[in-house]
């Protein structure tokens, strides 16, 4: 499939502005200088007697070393997941809970953050479903991100 984007080298995982977005079953792929374990007992810690077991999505950012834990509700049966509640962990700093937005935001290229193999979704229907996605006749990058194949704008004259 042409034109999609490429998975991290660690074989799951989004990569966008030095985060690595990555689904829970695959943190055993993480290398051994991210702190998501030693960021996970902090916020166990924090939480209790609460949990925070839902997470279901990381994400770290490598310059930081600061990783978030996310709650997608619908990953697993909703092509373009939303983001829900998360908390954000720095070592040696207090965790910050987000609740999710009245309007949430949403992960394109889902396929991204599992393996080519993992059994929680059609990973090959999910990337048609992006290559199309791609292929939406837009003016701008920012004019695509707000189309869903589900609810498409209508038609805008390319740029000349």
């Amino acid at each position: 499939m042409a034109n999609l984007p490429k998975r991290h080298k660690i074989g799951a995982g989004k990569w966008i502005g030095g985060c690595l977005y990555l689904h829970r079953d695959h943190v055993d792929l993480l290398p051994d200088d991210c702190p998501w374990e030693s960021c996970w007992n902090q916020l166990t810690a924090w939480l209790l007697p609460q949990r925070f077991d839902e997470w279901n999505i990381l994400k770290w950012n490598t310059r930081t070393q600061a990783v978030t834990f996310i709650h997608s509700p619908d990953f697993d049966t909703a092509a373009e997941p939303i983001v829900g509640r998360s908390y954000h962990v720095r070592d040696g700093h207090k965790p910050r809970g987000r609740n999710q937005a009245a309007d949430p935001e949403i992960y394109h290229h889902k396929f991204l953050m599992v393996t080519p193999t993992s059994q929680r979704f059609d990973v090959a229907e999910s990337q048609r479903r992006s290559e199309r996605w791609l292929k939406i006749p837009t003016r701008s990058f920012t004019d695509r991100e707000a189309i869903t194949l589900d609810h498409p704008r209508p038609s805008t004259p390319e740029r000349n």
